[in-house]
């Protein structure tokens, strides 16, 4: 029985991947395993799943018509495990938080120095991503998200709201007009509005004289400390006790539009305390870095 089930779990990841390598990476298991687990499933039912070619991976009809339900009972069995590992009495043991790099590059060194102070049984698992975590499938325990949360399987709080604002080093001096300094550019942001906006005026990015793109918030942050242009950055950077005194709002008349900042996780009833615990505090500590 246990092993019908491993085979139908391994088929239901190469029913959502298509691919044996993703499958693979998914299961934290050898490509060689996947398949193996698959043709074991194929040879018991007797019936043919997966078209494979060199390049290529295509479900059958009969396939196509366990998919809906392999995939029912891994959902059901990622969420089975995720409660059980969430049911341990105490706020102890490990929990995993995924945060943007922006956040993670300025304020968050100092909430982690609070969090380990007022929770120190909990083993902290930060994972700095970009990418919507999948929190289910990768044992994530909470996401801090900018933007609208859609998702009917998990939970968003909302903490509170932010502009991205213009930021310099002091010793950067200032010019007659905005276009003539050099744009450091975060291409993560080139997926945001990247307009700032003064009464009905607009300004846009691409009317910079000079541009540097770098793909990272850590590195933008460190050009403009030293002094080679000036970038476009969520306001909560301002507010942490390492930048206040290295940068300033440059143009404090331009900004976004409002983004909103979530706390987001996965669905369950009861509460885990920890869980609970955790979210009130970060919740309340977030909420010192952004705008009111």
């Amino acid at each position: 029985m246990l092993d019908s089930y491993n085979e139908l779990i391994t088929f239901a990841f190469i029913c959502k991947t298509l691919s044996i390598t993703d499958a693979a990476k998914e299961l934290n298991k050898s490509k060689a395993h996947v398949s193996r687990q698959l043709s074991n499933l194929e040879k018991r039912i007797g019936t043919t799943l997966v078209y494979r070619t060199t390049r290529n991976l295509t479900l059958t009809e009969n396939g196509l018509a366990l998919k809906n339900d392999a995939i029912s009972l891994l959902n059901t069995s990622v969420q089975l495990d995720y409660k059980a590992k969430s049911l341990s009495i105490g706020i102890c043991g490990r929990f995993c938080i995924t945060i943007p790099t922006s956040i993670a590059t300025s304020i968050f060194s100092e909430l982690l120095l609070n969090l380990n102070q007022n929770f120190p049984n909990v083993s902290f698992e930060i994972i700095v991503s970009n990418k919507v975590e999948p929190l289910l499938n990768k044992r994530i325990d909470m996401a801090i998200r900018i933007g609208e949360v859609k998702n009917d399987n998990l939970v968003a709080h909302k903490i509170g709201s932010y502009r991205d604002v213009f930021i310099s080093s002091k010793s950067t001096e200032l010019p007659n007009n905005i276009e003539s300094l050099t744009f450091i550019n975060n291409s993560y942001h080139n997926q945001l509005d990247l307009k700032c906006y003064l009464e009905d005026e607009t300004l846009k990015i691409n009317e910079f004289k000079n541009i540097i793109s770098v793909n990272e918030a850590a590195t933008q942050l460190t050009f403009i400390k030293n002094g080679l242009g000036i970038g476009l950055a969520p306001s909560y950077i301002l507010k942490t006790s390492e930048n206040n005194n290295k940068i300033y709002n440059i143009f404090p008349e331009y900004h976004s539009k409002e983004r909103d900042m979530y706390i987001v996780y996965p669905f369950q009833t009861p509460l885990p305390e920890k869980l609970s615990k955790i979210s009130m505090y970060l919740k309340k500590e977030l909420k010192k870095y952004l705008e009111q």
